[in-house]
This record gives structure tokens, sequence and C-alpha cells, in this order.
């Protein structure tokens, strides 16, 4: 995205946004369709489940969710444009 960035002499911090909005709208359009065809199919649903079989679930799911929070927590306090940074500096 970077080398894109500087080839077409745009902002690296704008074409994060619009990649990341495009995905939310992706993510979104997609749920939408799956609940339409769930319904309109009539899949079966799940009882739902109690707040002590709940905690059970996030107690043994713990660690795999602090992974996905540990792998992704860096790309909210940097942007791009400070990887960039990181990476030019590293290089020379």
């Amino acid at each position: 995205m970077v080398m894109y960035s500087v080839a077409t002499n745009t902002s690296v911090g704008q074409l994060f946004i619009a990649r990341v909005i495009s995905g939310f709208m992706r993510a979104t359009l997609l749920g939408l369709t799956t609940w339409y065809r769930a319904r309109k199919i009539g899949c079966p649903r799940l009882p739902k489940a109690s707040f002590a079989q709940r905690m059970h679930a996030l107690r043994e799911s713990f660690w795999g969710l602090s992974l996905i929070v540990l792998i992704f927590a860096p790309f909210c306090f940097w942007w791009p444009s400070h990887w960039a940074s990181i990476r030019c500096t590293s290089a020379s």
C-alpha cells in the first residue's frame, strides 16, 4: 500500500481508511445476506444460552480471543505512516 501511494501520490492514511470502510461494508452485507437466507430457508436456531454457559464459554476461549487483541492492538495505536517511517529508518 505504501508503494502504491508513493507511485500515485496519494495519502497512505486515506488508502488505509478506504480499505477499512470497504471491509466493514462487505462484512455487513455478508452478515445481512446470511441472516436473510437463513430466515428464508428456515434454518433451526439453538436455544438461548444461560449466563453461566456464556461465562464458561468465555473462560474457555480467553486465550484465543486475547491472541486476536495482541495481534491487532498495535494497528489501533500506530497508523500506516508510522509503520512506513519505521520501515524506512530500519532499512538504512
